[in-house]
């Protein structure tokens, strides 16, 4: 992925490369890059910065500005789907602008993964922790138990972020509950599918750009 910039003073690269099988091959994160800026009158290099983290925390960013926004202030209940960069970030940014919820539930494809982040939260959370309950699950898991046992990961939840690369939808939507605020972020193509027809349908959208 290209992406470019520039204003009166620099010119702006950020140039991030995808690949997904990377996790299961290498052990190494899906996403990664960097973003170069130059001195548009000399064109010497004034930077060179990691894109992976300050993606993460910019779009974890606009997701917390929004949850600040537009979530129920009492939020009890916050699902995290993604065991990466940007589920780590978003649930950082989601305890940001508000407090801590009852439950906090990461479900990833990878199970390890996602214990691996929940054992990180537990740790930077530190007492407060001991005040919820911090629940991993697989994607597949979750999936094959969301209309019983599992049912409570999205009918109670108040905050969900999508955080994947999912090219099918994630959960059924006509299992959320009325006021129920979500952050879809990981979609960036047409084949990629974090919501169903039910969510589109039923819910309030907001862009941060139309164009795209």
């Amino acid at each position: 992925l290209f992406k470019p910039c520039f204003n009166q003073d620099v010119l702006g690269e950020k140039v991030v490369s995808v690949r997904p099988m990377n996790e299961s091959l290498y052990n190494l994160p899906s996403h990664s890059g960097c973003i170069l800026l130059w001195d548009r009158h000399t064109g010497l290099t004034k930077c060179v910065m990691d894109a992976q983290f300050i993606t993460g925390r910019r779009t974890a960013a606009g997701s917390g500005l929004a949850t600040d926004l537009f979530a129920r202030t009492d939020c009890q209940v916050l699902t995290v789907f993604g065991a990466g960069v940007q589920a780590e970030e978003h649930i950082r940014a989601i305890l940001t602008v508000r407090q801590a919820p009852r439950t906090i539930y990461i479900v990833n494809r990878n199970i390890d993964k996602a214990n691996a982040l929940r054992r990180k939260i537990v740790a930077e959370l530190q007492q407060n922790s001991n005040e919820m309950e911090i629940v991993a699950l697989s994607l597949d898991e979750f999936q094959g138990g969301q209309y019983d046992r599992y049912r409570s990961v999205i009918s109670d939840a108040d905050v969900i972020c999508t955080c994947t690369a999912s090219q099918t939808p994630l959960f059924d939507g006509t299992l959320l509950k009325k006021g129920v605020h979500i952050n879809a972020v990981g979609s960036y193509k047409s084949s990629m599918i974090e919501l169903d027809d039910n969510v589109c349908q039923t819910c309030y959208i907001l862009v941060d750009s139309i164009q795209a």
